[in-house]
C-alpha cells in the first residue's frame, strides 16, 4: 500500500509542476526498502503457534479447546519425549484426540 501512494505522490507532483521522471526512477522508488521489512515472529507467522517452543500459557491461549491442564500436559510431553517431529504426534498427548487436532490443525506450528 505505501508503494502505492508514493507512486501516486510523485506522478501527481510532477503532473502539478510539470517535471519529469522516468519509470525507472519510478521503479526505484516504489520498490519497499528491505531494511523496512520486518520480519514476522514465530508467534506471528501466519498466526500459528510452534508446538516446540510455545510455554503453556501461549498454548492455552492460543488453541481452542485447550485450557491450562492440557497446555501443561503439551509442555511436559515435549520435555519428556523430546521436540515434536510432526503436529499429529499432539494426539499422543493424552486429552488431545482427533477433535482437538482437528479444531487446531491451522494454527499448529512445529
Amino acid at each position: 500500500m505505501k508503494t502505492k501512494w508514493t507512486s501516486a505522490l510523485l506522478l501527481t507532483s510532477a503532473l502539478l509542476t510539470g517535471g519529469f521522471f522516468s519509470t525507472s526512477t519510478l521503479a526505484q522508488v516504489a520498490q519497499p526498502a528491505e531494511s523496512t521489512q520486518v520480519q514476522p515472529s514465530a508467534a506471528q507467522d501466519t498466526n500459528r503457534i510452534s508446538i516446540n517452543t510455545a510455554t503453556a500459557e501461549e498454548l492455552a491461549r492460543e488453541l481452542s479447546g485447550i485450557g491450562p491442564k492440557k497446555a501443561q500436559r503439551i509442555v511436559e510431553y515435549r520435555t519428556e519425549n523430546g521436540p515434536f517431529t510432526s503436529a499429529e504426534q499432539l494426539k499422543d498427548v493424552y486429552g488431545i484426540g482427533e477433535r482437538l487436532f482437528t479444531m487446531n490443525s491451522d494454527k499448529i506450528a512445529l
